[in-house]
Parts: structure tokens; sequence; C-alpha cells
């Protein structure tokens, strides 16, 4: 297998593992119980050997175009989100349900690279600003929080999808940190 074909099935397995963690602790019949626990380490076995995998397969082009996919996207958001008038910030809900959509989608977009192997840079032309202090994120905080997160990027060596899946939730975290909490 190469690269993303690993990648593909470790996703698959470990959506599969979550199930099977769920119907394990849903379940009564103690029977059917260990045939999931049983099935969940066969599972959770064969989802350490595709880590393995991905860390010795010989072609990491992939995941190198992923990293400088990222990198890209990031760059593209930088410049967009900068586009606004004088005094303009980034409206939270972007006139959506949803607060903090333009953070969700920043991190979807990333979460996209790491998971389907297609690489297009998407422009975040939805973008909807305020003048308004509440509700809103400051242009240039958020653009000195992206720029740095390119810096962490560029300091991933010989990446591999585990070091960029590790990057991206590490990125959530950092970015609800500082956007949400």
């Amino acid at each position: 297998m190469n690269e993303l074909e690993i990648l593909k099935r470790l996703i698959n397995l470990e959506k599969e593992s979550h199930r099977l963690k769920i119907r394990i602790k849903i379940r009564k019949n103690e029977i059917e119980k260990q045939g999931f626990i049983d099935e969940n380490h066969q599972i959770e076995n064969e989802i350490e050997d595709l880590k393995n995998q991905l860390k010795e397969v010989e072609n990491k082009s992939s995941s190198a175009e992923a990293k400088t996919a990222i990198i890209r996207q990031l760059s593209e958001y930088i410049t967009e989100i900068n586009k606004a008038g004088l005094g303009l910030k980034l409206l939270r809900n972007q006139g959506l349900m949803l607060e903090n959509a333009p953070l969700s989608e920043i991190y979807r977009d990333l979460h996209f690279f790491i998971t389907n192997g297609e690489f297009g840079i998407r422009t975040p032309a939805w973008l909807c600003y305020t003048s308004s202090k509440e509700n809103s994120i400051e242009i240039d905080v958020l653009s000195e929080f992206l720029s740095g997160e390119i810096q962490i990027l560029r300091k991933i060596t010989d990446p591999n999808y585990l070091k960029l899946r590790q990057y991206i939730e590490e990125f959530r975290k950092r970015i609800i940190e500082k956007f949400i909490e």
C-alpha cells in the first residue's frame, strides 16, 4: 500500500474502533460485549501496525504535499482576512447560527488535507466583517496566530501523516485556547 492508502485504511479502522467502543459501553450482554472487546483489540493492533507503516513507508510525497497545502491554505486565509477595511474585525458567526464559524472553517480546511489526499486550496470568499468589538475577532491577532502556525509547520522535518495529524490536533487546541476560551 502507498502512503495515502495506508492513511485511509487507518482512518477507517479508527472510526470502526470508535463505533466498537460505543457498543462496548452500551451492551449489557457480556458475551456480545466480549465479542466487541475482542474485535476492537484486533482493530487496535492493526491500527498500531498501520501507524508504523506510515512512519516507515518509503515514498512520503503525499504527506509532504499535504504539509505544503496546509501552509498554502493558512497563507490564503491570512491574505483574505487582511482584505478587510480599516478598523474592521472578522465576524465570529459569519451571519450563521454557528458561533466561531471562521475558526471552524479554518480547522475543517486544514483537517481535510490530512484525511482526503486532495490538496486544492480554498479561497474563503465568504468572510463577513464588522466594526463591533462584540462577537468579533481582531484581524491582526488572527493573522499573527496563523503566521505563527505556518512557522510551526515549517519546523516539521521529514513530514508524515502521523506528524501532520498531531499538528492538526495541537492546532485545534491552540485555536480554541487563543480565540474561544
